[in-house]
């Protein structure tokens, strides 16, 4: 294998239309969404949530103090680094790269820097209200409320997106529109930037059984193609009522690396003002809310349970006075006490 590619970008962001357009260079090997990288890099990371039916923290947290008392962290994730380049060897040929292409591995940019330092990378960017609207209708049937199962996609991607190419020089910067509009003069860059012998061209096969990835706009046709870049002025008042308030909890830096063109930011902007009101104020904090984990709702529980413990006492105590003092005027008026 002669290096690793990773595509780096949000779900819904293009990459497997990227993809295809890489793959069907014979220096370039690939295989849907592997998720190898990002279950072995996610492993000892504390701060990744990971179900499962036994208590996967605890696990970790063994796993991790196995490893220090014993000294071999190091070796460890060089065994796991060792496994990944392994796995992917085998399907790469020896001059060629393997395309690692996984839109969520967004959560281990930092375990990919420090263990693939040597690897190409393509950042690919997207209007981020295509990524919403794709993410709701491909998965959802464009339902406003399922956007909370998604929180981290839209709101967290973006700013690890966004650090990570501040931090390095080496990475490809591309927008999926530059993809769709200039796609020769793209591929033309990217061929240099692989440092490819054959030439990237704007044509791309699909195989039919492709299970992970976009398994529906790539089979519409066998090149690059800018129908999709303005769908989302088709959905419902409601969702973009909700696309509007979405890029007005953005930072400005997001919206400068998201969208290099400002122009553009403000016609999407006016477009979506219109439907600033279409869902009350409630609503859409309800939906721009960051949803608890399984930890902080525990942790509510256990605060109301023991607020609701604390009003029991509270009353007993009451009535605990309460019959004592009915009692004692009792006595006092036998004049068995004073």
């Amino acid at each position: 294998m002669k290096n690793i590619i990773f595509i780096i970008s949000q779900p819904r962001a293009g990459s497997t239309l990227l993809q295809k357009i890489l793959e069907n260079n014979k220096q370039i090997k690939s295989s849907d969404e592997p998720w190898l990288t990002l279950s072995l890099g996610s492993l000892l990371q504390s701060d990744i949530k990971i179900s499962s039916d036994y208590d996967f923290t605890l696990a970790r947290d063994a796993i991790n103090n196995f490893l220090k008392q014993n000294n071999l962290e190091d070796e460890f994730n060089h065994e796991m680094v060792s496994l990944i380049r392994k796995m992917y060897g085998r399907i790469s040929e020896n001059e060629c790269y393997f395309l690692e292409k996984t839109p969520r591995n967004y959560f281990i940019l930092d375990y990919i820097t420090q263990y693939f330092p040597e690897a190409k990378v393509i950042v690919l960017k997207r209007n981020l209200v295509s990524v919403v609207s794709s993410i709701l209708n491909s998965w959802h049937d464009n339902n406003l409320n399922a956007i909370k199962s998604h929180y981290k996609d839209i709101f967290e991607a973006p700013k690890k997106i966004f650090q990570y190419s501040k931090n390095n020089t080496q990475v490809f910067e591309l927008t999926y529109q530059e993809l769709v509009l200039n796609t020769d003069n793209v591929l033309e860059k990217l061929t240099h930037y692989l440092d490819l012998s054959e030439p990237l061209i704007n044509h791309y096969k699909v195989e039919k059984d492709i299970q992970f990835g976009d398994t529906i706009g790539v089979f519409k046709s066998n090149k690059v193609e800018f129908s999709s870049l303005e769908k989302w002025k088709k959905d419902t008042p409601e969702s973009l009522c909700f696309y509007y308030w979405y890029l007005q909890n953005l930072d400005n830096s997001l919206k400068s690396f998201f969208y290099q063109d400002i122009d553009e930011l403000e016609e999407i902007e006016a477009f979506l003002l219109s439907y600033k009101y279409v869902l009350s104020k409630e609503k859409i904090n309800h939906l721009l809310a960051i949803p608890k984990t399984m930890e902080e709702q525990l942790i509510e529980k256990e605060k109301v349970i023991h607020e609701k413990e604390k009003i029991i006492q509270q009353l007993l105590q009451i009535k605990d006075n309460f019959e004592t003092n009915f009692y004692v005027r009792i006595l006092k008026k036998l004049g068995l006490i004073k």
